[in-house]
């Protein structure tokens, strides 16, 4: 994948580590720790100047995907679970959703 970025004049990847929700959880003994990943992100051989980046289950809380449809989908405050998908309509769709006071 570096190597196609490059290629297509592209600045940087963002590798993100598969999570076991959705269809994600049916293959979770198939997955690279963390750890795994990390170690085998770090031994790739990335060009000065080419932005590589891992996006690891424990950073996936409230991470955003903009699917190509152009749907929104957010992973839970855990990565945990997916949020749920709404259309993408204008920029304030991007936003986290307001946290519900206890």
């Amino acid at each position: 994948m570096v190597d196609l970025a490059v290629r297509l004049g592209a600045g940087g990847v963002t590798s993100l580590q598969m999570l076991p929700i959705g269809a994600g959880a049916g293959v979770t003994g198939q997955m690279f720790t963390d750890d795994e990943t990390t170690e085998l992100v770090d031994a790739l051989a990335v060009p000065a100047g080419f932005r590589l980046r891992l996006r690891t289950r424990a950073g996936a809380g409230g991470f955003t995907v903009i699917r190509a449809d152009a749907r929104v989908w957010r992973n839970d405050p855990h990565g945990t679970q997916i949020a749920g998908t709404t259309p993408l309509t204008e920029a304030a769709d991007l936003l986290p959703e307001p946290v519900a006071a206890a």
